[in-house]
């Protein structure tokens, strides 16, 4: 997705980022589509991250009521009650 989701800043990425000792020293939406909202960043230890949020009740391969839980996901508070957020990935 190319827009900025409402219910989720990047106050709420740089916390969900935490959960994985990456304490953020640059962040910036990336307009970069495929159906999800993305994030590049930068961390104190100088590690690139690429962030989806990804709105799990718009995918219907997640089932009728997804939850956010399990492996790869933070808390739905992560992001302003938005349905999760995936695991960040490193950019190596």
């Amino acid at each position: 997705m190319r827009e900025r989701p409402e219910d989720c800043d990047d106050r709420a990425v740089r916390q969900a980022l935490t959960a994985w000792d990456a304490e953020t020293v640059s962040l910036a939406h990336t307009p970069a589509g495929f159906g999800d909202h993305h994030w590049t960043a930068t961390d104190t230890l100088g590690r690139r991250w690429f962030v989806t949020v990804t709105d799990l009740t718009a995918k219907s391969h997640y089932g009728s009521s997804p939850t956010p839980t399990g492996h790869g996901r933070a808390s739905p508070a992560s992001c302003n009650d938005s349905p999760g957020m995936r695991t960040p990935r490193t950019a190596g």
